[in-house]
């Protein structure tokens, strides 16, 4: 009798790791980090030394898609999402400069600080029409002044943070306002 115990017993075990593994199969195949650039379980990996990301999707832009119809509230920093950076099925992400002048002074002054990619939040202290429209004639020339994990020039997809202690400069044209109007203090005012 105490044979069949060990028996039925050793059989429970075995069935309950069989189910365990294939529930932790199945979730680790819906999401998570899984070593992607993204981090969201968005499928976005590095594709190349220059820091080039791919994502897999559809890419479909939807601009203005996160306003809101509420006002600012009267201090910062405000959230607004990265929008229309996908180009032919490739989100190729809108980076963060240190400047946001085309004419910066100093050494690196115009480098990339990193990258963040569509749909992805990031927190806006204020803004600033610098006159410089990012080698792209139809995006304007506003610039809105982001908090950013860091100052060291990189090419890699980064989490903009309220409690990020740098700033970046990120390009108005792929910024939208996320469940605000989009009216926020300007630099000059700060």
């Amino acid at each position: 009798m105490k044979k069949k115990n060990v028996v039925l017993w050793g059989a429970g075990i075995t069935a309950a790791a069989t189910i365990a593994g294939a529930v932790i199969m199945i979730q680790g195949s819906r999401g998570g980090d899984n070593g992607n650039a993204g981090g969201d379980g968005d499928g976005c990996r590095v594709v190349n030394a220059k820091g080039d990301v791919t994502c897999a999707g559809t890419g479909t832009d939807e601009p203005d898609s996160f306003k809101g119809g509420d006002r600012a509230k009267s201090q910062g920093p405000w959230r607004y999402k990265v929008v229309n950076t996908f180009v032919d099925d490739r989100d190729e992400g809108l980076m963060a400069r240190i400047c946001n002048a085309d004419d910066c002074a100093g050494p690196d002054s115009d480098a990339a600080v990193g990258m963040a990619l569509q749909n992805r939040s990031v927190w806006v202290v204020c803004h600033e029409d610098s006159g410089f429209n990012g080698g792209e004639p139809d995006g304007g020339t506003v610039w809105f002044k982001v908090l950013w994990p860091t100052d060291k020039p990189n090419l890699d997809v980064q989490v903009s943070g309220r409690e990020n202690r740098y700033t970046a400069w990120m390009f108005g044209k792929y910024l939208s306002p996320s469940g605000h109007d989009g009216n926020i203090s300007q630099c000059s005012d700060l």
